[in-house]
């Protein structure tokens, strides 16, 4: 309850969902009357008309139904209700006016409809349909002639006449026997041909093994890979030949057999063995070129079993000493490296061994 002025109020504003009255507005708040501020003048009277105005108004509630006892002089039996059937016989003139309707618009449709040759007409007076087919005439060409007209669909002889100037009648056996002529008199030249047993024997000299077999191809295997020893194939159209020199001596040749190679390993005398030793064992220092007109890094192997080693570098053309960025990557190999490429053998580099 709130008291304002004088006057308490029902208040529901801050909890509409509380309002219970059964005509709430939309302050959700009522003023309670009592003998002391009741005014019997707010009473408003309506009059007969303004109360059955109301009793129209949809939007109201229905507060009773209506019972009329007679309208226009006649009982609420006597009138059809909302949903009713009604029986043929209810209508007067019923089926004849189904039927006339019937047949007019039964006429409408054939008069109106394309048949592609074809027509049709409803008499309404005698409900008759009845349809026309158009006449059309066959006509034949070619090798016959002739043409007749189709009436009505009905049945029609027509003659034809044969052009004799384009048909050849002659019988089966005449015909058989002037294309066994024709056959007969074909000419084939079978001399550079060869028959079936030859060109198979062919086929199958040109086909691989699996075995080594002269004068056919050998076959791989499925790793792509000859299936036997070079000892045991043929030996290569193309060979290689080996010499040696110097300390040890010997040829041989290399063709894809086996091949056997002789070493001659008699040095002389021990002085020769000595000297070779001394040399290997005296050995400090390696000259060589390097560069192939594209490279920028080079790897030498100088073979001095050492990393302790120094590096110097020679332009071959002016014969100056110039710089190049090396490192040790191991006792027997060096990395040089340049800004730009070296020409073909253009630089000559020198290695000495310190310890």
């Amino acid at each position: 309850l709130t008291i304002l002025n004088n006057e308490m109020y029902v208040n529901y504003a801050e909890h509409p969902e509380a309002d219970i009255s059964e005509y709430p507005n939309n302050e959700h708040i009522y003023k309670v009357y009592h003998e002391g501020n009741l005014d019997v003048s707010a009473i408003k009277i309506m009059t007969p008309q303004q109360i059955y105005n109301k009793l129209l108004d949809d939007s109201l509630p229905t507060v009773f139904n209506f019972n009329v006892k007679k309208l226009q002089g006649h009982t609420a039996d006597y009138f059809a209700r909302a949903q009713h059937t009604h029986s043929s016989s209810d209508i007067s003139d019923l089926y004849n006016t189904i039927v006339q309707q019937a047949g007019i618009a039964v006429k409408s449709i054939f008069n109106h409809i394309d048949g592609h040759g074809i027509t049709g007409d409803f008499d309404t007076s005698r409900n008759v349909l009845t349809l026309d087919v158009d006449d059309f005439t066959l006509t034949f060409g070619g090798g016959v002639s002739g043409s007749g007209t189709i009436n009505n669909l009905s049945d029609t002889v027509i003659d034809l006449v044969v052009d004799g100037t384009k048909h050849s009648h002659t019988n089966y056996e005449t015909t058989m026997q002037s294309l066994q002529n024709q056959i007969d008199a074909i000419d084939i030249d079978i001399s550079s041909t060869y028959p079936r047993a030859t060109i198979d024997a062919k086929i199958d000299d040109v086909k691989g093994t699996a075995s080594p077999t002269p004068g056919k191809p050998l076959l791989v295997n499925s790793q792509n890979m000859l299936p036997v020893l070079c000892s045991q194939a043929k030996q290569l159209d193309h060979y290689i030949d080996i010499s040696l020199t110097g300390a040890v001596t010997g040829t041989g040749r290399i063709n894809g057999s086996e091949t056997t190679l002789t070493i001659n390993t008699d040095l002389g005398s021990s002085a020769v063995i000595e000297s070779m030793i001394t040399t290997q064992i005296n050995q400090r220092n390696i000259a060589a070129p390097i560069g192939d007109g594209v490279s920028t890094s080079f790897i030498v192997r100088h073979n001095l079993n050492t990393e302790n080693i120094i590096v110097q570098f020679r332009d071959i053309t002016t014969k100056e000493e110039i710089y190049l960025a090396n490192k040790t990557l191991d006792a027997n190999r060096i990395q040089i490296d340049s800004n730009t490429p070296i020409a073909n053998g253009g630089v000559m580099v020198l290695i000495y061994k310190v310890s």
